[in-house]
């Protein structure tokens, strides 16, 4: 069953403000026009600069990546060649190996991360196929990255310890640069890089850290605590330096994509897990699957396309009291994969045929192919298989009519423009489109 898991958020909403306008003065008859002008420029920055999903359920294109011989699989990353590694049981389930996908076969990896220690965060695996994990070198476990082209393994060292787990790699990206944990001799875990050789401490808040994604550029996300027994935070590495993104609450950073867009989760009042997206100084909640109570996110594309999972109602318990009588529903939720597209969660099972025999829980990865990896099942959950599922391409009249919208907001707002040019106000207003954010604080998981 899932191996590390977590995340959600809630929906909140941009709102168009204008303040201390005079609702008889002329003058504020210019100033709305104005304002009227800068949210149709917005929208039509919106419509025209949106990557279309196309919402036909049943037209996407569901493929299960076997096993390596067992009962299940458990895929944790895909790159933009469709390649994914994850973990998968073994003939007779008498173990489980690290695998590699590419084109309809699976390949065995061990001994990465396939021996008697083996670590629970994900693998990673970028463009070339190198693949990010550990391996047991001297009866420790090392970060590791894998090169399938030479076959070579490199052990990364750590940045201390020398016994059990010392660290785990997680990810890497284009240039060869990977990320990951690895224990201090105090017994302390930080965030580290690895580049041109060398394992880098990427520092903390002042506690503990861990770096779980990077992006081409460099830049890093994970977790810190600014206290060895602090809770979490999420936080980037960036020019040599540490921001944490958390806004205090307890949460942790899980992707990351080229434009330097974050998704994670953090934790509400309510007690609940929430996806967010945070990016240029600002986070926003992601919502979940109504009528659910939370969600997470784990992966962003360059298309800003999000994915993740999130509870859906499932059906409903009655309990009696034998002894008042009294009856209490019990509402019951089970994990749905979901993509978050143009502003809408969208669960992952409206969009496949009903007769596949899928549920799918679980949404880790989406490359810049449109190509989503996760778990599910076709027997109720009792064994966990993974899956690629393809977004088709947009159709023609999606298309036209997302480039039709474009064109006539800016058609409007040309005009609206030429109404104000001959008008000079002597005390021009200020109008600003503000996103209100809420953030909302609660207990959170660990790392």
């Amino acid at each position: 069953m899932p191996r590390e898991l977590g995340c959600i958020s809630q929906v909140h909403y941009t709102t168009f403000c204008a303040v201390g306008l005079e609702k008889k003065s002329p003058g504020n008859k210019i100033e709305s026009l104005r304002t009227t002008l800068k949210n149709y420029w917005l929208l039509g920055a919106m419509f025209g600069g949106m990557h279309a999903v196309s919402l036909s359920a049943g037209n996407w294109s569901l493929t299960d990546l076997g096993t390596l011989g067992g009962s299940e699989t458990f895929a944790d990353s895909i790159n933009d060649l469709g390649q994914v590694v994850g973990m998968s049981r073994v003939t007779g389930d008498s173990g489980t190996h690290a695998f590699f996908y590419d084109n309809g076969v699976m390949q065995d990896l061990a001994p990465i991360n396939s021996g008697d220690i083996r670590a629970s965060f994900r693998l990673g695996l970028n463009n070339s196929g190198r693949i990010v994990s550990g391996v047991v070198t001297d009866d420790a476990y090392y970060p590791a990255i894998y090169d399938r082209q030479s076959g070579q393994t490199t052990t990364l060292g750590s940045l201390g310890s020398t016994s059990g787990f010392t660290g785990v790699a997680t990810a890497i990206n284009n240039s060869g640069m990977a990320v990951g944990i690895s224990y201090l001799s105090s017994g302390v875990r930080h965030g580290f890089v690895y580049r041109n050789g060398t394992m880098s401490d990427l520092g903390s808040l002042g506690g503990y850290s861990g770096a779980l994604a990077i992006n081409s550029a460099g830049t890093a996300a994970g977790f810190s605590s600014d206290s060895p027994n602090g809770f979490q935070r999420a936080v980037i590495w960036a020019n040599n330096s540490i921001l944490d993104i958390s806004n205090g609450f307890e949460s942790e950073a899980r992707g990351i994509n080229d434009f330097g867009k974050v998704v994670g989760e953090t934790m509400t009042l309510a007690g609940n897990q929430e996806a967010f997206l945070w990016s240029d100084g600002s986070s926003e909640n992601l919502g979940s699957l109504a009528p659910s109570r939370s969600s997470e996110a784990f992966g962003i594309n360059n298309q800003g396309d999000i994915v993740g999972t999130a509870e859906a109602v499932s059906g409903f318990t009655y309990r009696t009291n034998p002894i008042t009588g009294v009856v209490t529903i019990v509402t019951n939720y089970q994990n749905h994969a979901f993509i978050y597209s143009n502003g809408s969660m969208i669960d992952l099972n409206n969009m496949i045929s009903t007769n596949s025999g899928w549920e799918l829980y679980y949404a880790f990865a989406i490359n810049n192919s449109d190509q989503i990896v996760g778990w599910g099942s076709m027997d109720g959950g009792e064994h966990i298989h993974s899956f690629i599922l393809q977004i088709p391409e947009p159709s023609v009249p999606t298309l036209f009519i997302l480039i039709a919208s474009a064109f006539a907001l800016r058609s409007r707002c040309l005009r609206i423009k030429r109404l104000l040019e001959p008008i000079t106000l002597k005390q021009p207003r200020q109008f600003d489109a503000i996103l209100e954010i809420e953030f909302l604080n609660k207990k959170g998981v660990g790392s």
